[in-house]
Order: C-alpha cells, then structure tokens, then sequence
C-alpha cells in the first residue's frame, strides 16, 4: 500500500512539473543515444577492414572517454536546476508529516522512473538507427565496400554501465541534499539572495591573470608540434578562469548599471537590474558554463571541419605523385618496370609517368649557399638528395658534361647562390633549372628539398666532407656523451680517418627511387595502388611505399571520424548550452513570477512586463556570448597551428570553417534566446 503511494505520488511529481522533467528525460535520453552510437561505431568489427581503421577506433575510444565524463558532469550539472526546483516541494513533504526518508524515497522513485525511461528510449533509438548512423560514417569517410555493419551488444552494456554511475551519482547527491536541509530552509531555499564577498574580487582578479597568461603563451606557440599541448593547458586555464570571473564581473557590471541613474532609475531597467543582483552567482555560475559551452562548440566543429574539408589538398602535399617507392640498387626481383605496367594493365590504367633512378639520402640546414649540419631550425631544414651523373644522364637521355667540383642543382623552392659549401668544399653550380624532371610532381611541390647531380668523384667528397662535418668533427662532449671521444667514435683507439673510412663503407650502397604518375577512374587508381603495394611489401617491407589514392582514403578514414566524432560533440554541446538556457529561465521564471505579479497588481502593464524580461535577460543574456567569441579569437593562431599540424595550408578554409561555425552558433543562440523568453514570460505572466 505504501509503494504504491510512493509510485502514485512519483508520478504525478513527475506529471505535474513536466515544463522541468520532460526536457530533463529528453536530455539525459539524448545522452545515452549518443554514447550508444560513438561506441556501437567505435567497437564495430565492421571498421577492422578499413583504412586507417585503427586509428579510427583509437579516435573513438579517446572520444568516448571524453564522453563518458561529459556525460557524468552534464547529468550533474542539469539535476542541480531540477533539484533546486523540486526542493521546496520537498520541504512542503517535510512539514505535512513525511519523514525525510520518505521524501528520500519518494525522490529516489521519481529519478528512477526518469532514468529507466531516458535510457529505454536512448537505446531504443541508438538500435534503431545505429546502422544508418554506421553507413552515413562510412560514407562521410569515403571508406572501402568491404567495410559492413556488424551487431554486437558490447555498446549497450558499457550504456548501461554509465546509466548506472551516473544514477547513483545523482541520487547520493540529491539525497545529501535533502539530509542537510531542515524543512524552513528547503521551503526558503529560492528566497535566498546571493551575497557579495570581498574574495570574489581578489578571485577575478586571479581570474583575470589566469586568462591573461593563458591567452598569451596560446599566441606565442609558432610550431605546430608544441601547440596542441600548450593549447590544451591554455583552454583549461582559460576554463579555470572563466569560472573566476564572471562572478565578480557580474557583480561589478551590475552595480555600474545601478550607479548609472540615466539608466538605472527606469521602470524596466529598475526591475531588472535589481533582479538580477539578487541572485547574482547563480547567474554568473551558469552564464560561465554557457560560455565556456559556447566556445566548445565553435573550437570543436572548426577544427573537425577544417581537417575533413582538407583531406584531399592534404594528400596531395603529403603525396606530391600517385605512386612513389624505393629499394635497393638494381634490384630487379622487386617490381620490375614490366610487372609495373602489367598491373596497370590489369586494373584498367593508365601509367602516364615513370621513372626510376639510384640516390643517397642526407639531411641538414641550408643557409645563404652553405649545407651545415642541423641544429634543430625547422625552417632551414633540408633534405639533400645525391644522384650520380651517369645515373641522371640514363634518366634524361642527355649528354652533359661537368668539371671537377661542378654541380647541377635542382630544387623547387628559391635558389639565388651560384655555388654550394659543404664544410670545406665549395661546388659551382652549372645548372638550377626549376623546372626539372627530379623536382616536377603530379599534385604539388616538394618543400626543403634539392637534387644534386655530380660526378662519381665528387658525390663521394661530398659524401666525406658531410660525414666529417656531421660526425667525426662534431664535439660529442658537447653533447652531453662522455663515453665518446670528440672525434665521434665509440671506440677511443679508432682513428678519425679510420672512423671516416668506417662511415663511408657503411653508406656505399645506393637506393632506387620509383616514381609513376597514372590516369584512370579513382576505384581503379586505388585498386592499381593497393595490388602494387601487396606486391611490394611482401618482396620489401623495410622500405618505403608510398601512393595519393591509398593516403587519401586512410585521410578520409582518419579526418572522417574526426568530424563524425566532432558531430556529436557538437549535439551534446549544444544540447547541454540550450538545456542550461532553458532550465535557468524557468527556475528563475518561478522565482521572480511573485514579484512580476504584485508589480502587475500594482499598476504594471503587460508591455511594460515584457520590455522589463526583455532588459533582464539582454543585459546578461549575451554577455557568455561575447566572451565566448573573444576565447575563440584568442584561440585563432593555436587553432590554426594544430590544424596546420596535418599539413592543412589553406587558411581561407581555415577561417571560413571558424566563421561559419560562429555565424550558425550565434544564430542558433538567438533563437533559443527568443524562445526561453517566452517561455519565462509566460511563467512570470499574470
């Protein structure tokens, strides 16, 4: 008899405060439909014949522990609107006669029937679409045919472990609530102003210090490596200090206002700002979260779109030919020319380009004319590639003739020297021809590289005067290594021209470079690519194999399931921004109705009540809005580095995916801005 009272009065709970209950169910439903779709996604067997398939799931699994606590945090965060809603209602209980632990119980019941119901409907949604979802990733990842959507009850468990965590999570702390609270204080818990401090102005004060440091070491990162990590240290900083300002900025803001009496002394702005000072934390607490929220969405789907829309320019700087590989010296067991061109013959394509020639590799700076070793400038970072001149003249067909100490040199970027120093040698160069078949590419041009053709002769004193520039005249000491000798050698007994002769015997054999440009349908292309490279690797899997239509699906794979992923984060952002709007406007709705009534009673028409909810809600309503937008402009050069970390070059795409994201964030906030405001005037209406 007493469970079914429970059960009754729970449900008609739950019925009568609809306006707070209903989106609540709504919102946490929405959160184990996600979660249900980022792991059914994550976890899919479907995904293991995928390119960059991988990765993909590591992607995934990272994303779903983010999720994971969102979701905790959200849930939290949104069950602290409700509760302070029900509390007085629970205190009413308290004073009727109910003992706490039936109020407990009653509660308990009632968050329950919510959670049950949320997840009920969350995992029925997440089973029936999650195929669909699973076909529009594969599709937004331009994946393979092979790749299908397999069932597996893994997702819904680990579901039904978070609708655990996060509902006892809940009830503990609904349940300390209601334990702390006498029943006086649970019905007076909304007639409470908030008081100021004199620590919240030495808190915003830090606050702004915080932001200040935040906002510039995000600006003085200029490496693409170091900016990922530093911006993840700003955005918490910049989170920390949100949080610590706005409190007291509210604060300050509103008594301006007040001081102001052109502007405080009008009816609407009167009210209104008065108003607003009497629950002035509440405000500031939940306006910091819609900002931080705010700026989340905007840094989320920028960045995600901003890789995926580049995927393709990416390839094509990454991968400047359709096919590229190497191995070793005249090795012919490994793709012969023939079996190339019988392949392609196979896979309906076309070999437009071909070419095959012998180099050594080495790497160093390049500074007025000068190859010194690297110290570690990225700028003038370059790769020197070696190619005899006899070899250069089978891959041409042309007749040349060099001198001693003379040097054909090609690259794509500027040359101005008419000579090249290598430590103590100098070599003139005959030849800089741009426009070179070494340095010509199907798709884009190499960067901080140059070719150099030579004699036989000359190609080994470049070879040993790199090598005693490098290694045998280099103070290891200097280094920090106190076991080698300055000469460079493990072995303190080895002489330096011993050391020398040891370096140049371990570097005498030279490797094949292949390079093959082909036309044809994009699937045949990629069939071509993909049966040459299990050719390859199974004859040479310790060298490089390299092709555009293979890089640029596992791209599609890797970026793909970074917006897809960047998709859902976005939805529950954005679910979370507007459901804290709307649960703020009609807790504070209820709270102010009693004295929009009396201002009614006295004398105040119903437009002087709507300007005055108009001047309420404007006067802080966008301030999380603009700051979220000064965060994002603070953020612009990290974001832009991280992005430019997967060789995205194009800014204009760049910035048109942040202004983009801006523009249909700030139209989003302003219809939800109009319409939480009718919602709250018709709570506050007479």
């Amino acid at each position: 008899m007493v469970r079914k009272l429970y059960m009754k009065m729970s449900l008609d709970n739950i019925k009568r405060n609809k306006e707070i209950t209903l989106p609540y169910m709504i919102a946490m439903a929405v959160l184990f439909f996600m979660f249900d779709l980022v792991l059914a996604v994550a976890f899919n067997k479907g995904t293991e014949g995928m390119p960059g398939g991988d990765a993909v799931r590591t992607l995934f699994t990272v994303g779903t522990v983010v999720l994971l606590f969102i979701a905790i945090a959200f849930a939290v965060y949104l069950n602290n609107f409700v509760i302070k809603k029900r509390i007085k209602e629970y205190g009413m209980y308290n004073i009727l006669g109910l003992e706490k632990k039936h109020v407990i119980m009653i509660m308990l019941l009632e968050n329950t029937i919510i959670y049950v119901l949320s997840f009920v409907i969350g995992t029925v949604l997440a089973l029936s679409l999650s195929k669909i979802i699973f076909m529009l990733f594969l599709k937004i990842c331009h994946t393979s045919e092979n790749s299908r959507f397999i069932f597996s009850i893994y997702p819904y468990q680990k579901s039904a472990e978070l609708f655990i965590i996060t509902y006892i999570v809940i009830s503990i702390k609904n349940i300390i609530t209601v334990i702390r609270f006498n029943s006086i204080e649970l019905l007076k818990t909304d007639k409470k102003g908030d008081k100021t401090s004199v620590f919240e102005y030495v808190i915003a004060l830090a606050g702004i210090v915080i932001m200040a440091i935040s906002y510039y070491v995000a600006n003085r990162v200029d490496n693409e490596t170091d900016a990922t990590v530093y911006f993840m240290f700003c955005a918490l900083g910049v989170i920390i200090a949100t949080y610590m300002i706005f409190p007291a900025g509210s604060h300050i803001l509103l008594r301006r206002l007040k001081n102001n009496k052109k502007f405080y002394y009008r009816p609407t702005n009167f009210i209104s700002t008065g108003s607003l000072m009497y629950r002035m934390r509440q405000n500031a607490i939940g306006l910091a979260s819609i900002c931080i929220l705010s700026t989340m969405v905007v840094v989320t789907g920028a960045y995600s779109f901003s890789l995926f829309f580049s995927a393709e320019a990416n390839s094509k700087i990454l991968r400047p030919d359709d096919i590229a590989y190497t191995m070793s010296e005249g090795d012919n067991v490994m793709l012969t020319k023939d079996l190339v061109y019988d392949i392609a013959k196979k896979n309906n394509v076309t070999i437009d380009d071909y070419r095959r020639y012998n180099y050594r590799l080495y790497a160093g700076e390049l500074n007025d004319g000068e190859f010194t070793r690297y110290s570690g400038d990225e700028s003038a970072y370059t790769k020197v590639i070696l190619i005899e001149l006899a070899d250069y003249e089978e891959l041409t067909g042309q007749n040349i003739i060099l001198d001693k100490n003379q040097i054909l040199l090609f690259t794509s970027d500027e040359y101005k020297e008419d000579t090249l120093s290598i430590n103590n040698a100098k070599y003139t160069i005959v030849n800089a021809d741009k426009n070179n078949i070494l340095t010509s590419h199907k798709y884009s041009k190499e960067k901080q590289r140059i070719y150099i053709v030579a004699r036989e002769d000359d190609i080994y004193e470049i070879r040993k005067e790199y090598y005693k520039m490098c290694y045998v005249s280099y103070d290891w000491n200097s280094y920090g290594d106190n076991d080698v000798n300055s000469t460079g050698a493990d072995n303190e007994e080895m002489s330096v021209e011993d050391e020398l002769n040891a370096l140049l015997e371990d570097d005498e054999a030279k490797y094949t470079k292949v390079i093959i440009n082909c036309s044809g349908d994009d699937k045949d292309r990629y069939n071509y690519a993909k049966e040459l490279k299990e050719n390859y690797e199974y004859k040479a899997p310790n060298y490089s194999f390299v092709a555009y239509e293979l890089y640029l699906e596992e791209n599609y794979a890797i970026f793909g399931g970074t917006v897809f992923l960047g998709i859902f984060c976005i939805i529950i952002f954005l679910t979370i921004t507007i459901l804290i709007i709307y649960f703020k406007q009609v807790n504070e709705g209820y709270e102010d109705r009693e004295r929009f009534v009396i201002l009614q009673k006295v004398g105040m028409d119903k437009q002087m009540v709507v300007k005055t909810i108009n001047r309420q809600i404007m006067i802080v309503f966008f301030a999380p809005l603009i700051v979220s937008i000064i965060h994002v402009f603070a953020a612009l050069k990290s974001l832009k580095l991280m992005i430019m970390y997967f060789q995205t070059m194009n800014m204009s795409l760049i910035y048109g995916c942040i202004i983009g994201m801006l523009i249909i964030f700030v139209a989003v906030y302003f219809i939800v801005y109009k319409i939480t405001s009718k919602v709250y005037y018709g709570i506050v209406k007479f």
